[in-house]
């Protein structure tokens, strides 16, 4: 989450930059938004799709892979991260469904056949 909010500080740099060309208009609202939320997705997906691990999930030894044991495409991220928007927008309850379902899943495990699996510990050799 950290590192998701420090892309997103960055990333909104810009922003005040369109309310100098266009002040009090509703649609640079929605153009920000959008914006900000496409920033989420590329840092997100970009991770899930390349690895399957946010650096959140490296720490905690999780990934997230397909239910066919594969690793996620753009299109599945699409459908992840999507299918997450909705777990959160119903007041989260999306999230904590994962505490009552019998294989720990969320609403967009389930939506995006994708699930969390655990990583082993790496041991390096000195």
């Amino acid at each position: 989450m950290f590192m998701l909010a420090g892309v997103l500080f960055i990333a909104a740099l810009p922003l005040p930059v369109l309310d100098q060309f266009a002040p009090d208009e509703a649609w640079t609202i929605v153009a920000k938004r959008g914006y900000l939320l496409i920033a989420c997705f590329v840092y997100l997906g970009g991770f899930w799709v390349h690895g399957g691990q946010t650096v959140g999930m490296k720490a905690w030894r999780v990934k997230v892979v397909r239910d066919d044991g594969r690793s996620l495409s753009w299109k599945d991220a699409i459908w992840r991260f999507g299918a997450s928007c909705l777990s959160l927008s119903a007041f989260g309850l999306g999230f904590l469904w994962a505490l009552v379902d019998p294989t720990q899943r969320t609403w967009h495990d389930r939506l995006s056949r994708t699930h969390m699996v655990g990583c082993p510990e790496h041991h390096t050799q000195n």
